[in-house]
This record gives structure tokens, C-alpha cells and sequence, in this order.
């Protein structure tokens, strides 16, 4: 009786291990493929002329912030900045654009745009014309 509760110990415990490590393979290959290719490759985005109204919010809101680099905020025109924040889901993105985050103040401070109008600020940003 011994030898069969020690094999079956034996067993349980091979059983164990094969579970964890399978687990710790699928968690990593998760992980792995997270880091994969950008949520939106910004270098094929076109790049953006914004018109006259929102060129002047612009220059009254986001300008701010996005054309100092003493803020912190990614910089009008930095491909890279942007590309690090475009590695993210778009809605999240928007959702952070929209309500705020971290320094960026809800909306940034263009409490009269539509979300239409902060989608093109945003994506003006990350890939201007000028």
C-alpha cells in the first residue's frame, strides 16, 4: 500500500509540474505576442492639414502643451512619441484624449470640440503636414 501512495504521489507530482510549466509557456507566448507589431503603424497614417478653425484651436489649446517640450506631452510632429502612444488601442487612446491622463487635462482644455474635431487634433499631432 506504501508504494502505491508513494507512485501516486510520484505521479501527482509530475502532473504538477507539467501543468505549471505549460501554463508559464502559454503566459509567456501571451506575453510575447502582446509586443508585437504597433496597435496603428503611424508612418503609413497620410499625414494632416487641419483647416482654419482647427488650426486656430490648436494654436489656443493643444499648442500648449504639445509644442513644449518642457511639458512633457509628446511634441507635434515626433513619430516616435507618437508611435509609442499609438502602440495602444485607439479607443484607449481617445478615452485618455477625452476624459485626461496624467498631465493632460480632460479634452485638452478644448471643451468645445466634438469628437471628431479631437480625433483629427490627435492624429494631426502624430503625423502634421507642416
Amino acid at each position: 500500500m506504501h508504494t502505491q501512495t508513494s507512485q501516486t504521489g510520484s505521479i501527482r507530482k509530475r502532473i504538477v509540474s507539467r501543468v505549471f510549466l505549460t501554463s508559464v509557456s502559454i503566459l509567456t507566448a501571451l506575453l510575447i505576442s502582446g509586443c508585437g507589431a504597433p496597435e496603428h503603424d503611424l508612418s503609413a497614417l497620410p499625414k494632416v492639414t487641419l483647416s482654419a478653425d482647427l488650426q486656430a484651436t490648436y494654436d489656443l489649446t493643444c499648442a500648449n502643451c504639445h509644442e513644449n517640450p518642457a511639458t512633457g506631452s509628446p511634441q507635434t510632429g515626433d513619430l516616435e512619441q507618437w508611435q509609442i502612444i499609438f502602440n495602444k488601442p485607439v479607443e484607449l487612446v481617445m478615452d485618455r484624449a477625452i476624459n485626461g491622463f496624467q498631465g493632460m487635462p480632460p479634452l485638452g482644455q478644448c471643451f468645445e470640440c466634438s469628437q471628431e474635431a479631437l480625433e483629427t487634433l490627435v492624429h494631426y499631432m502624430s503625423r502634421p503636414a507642416s
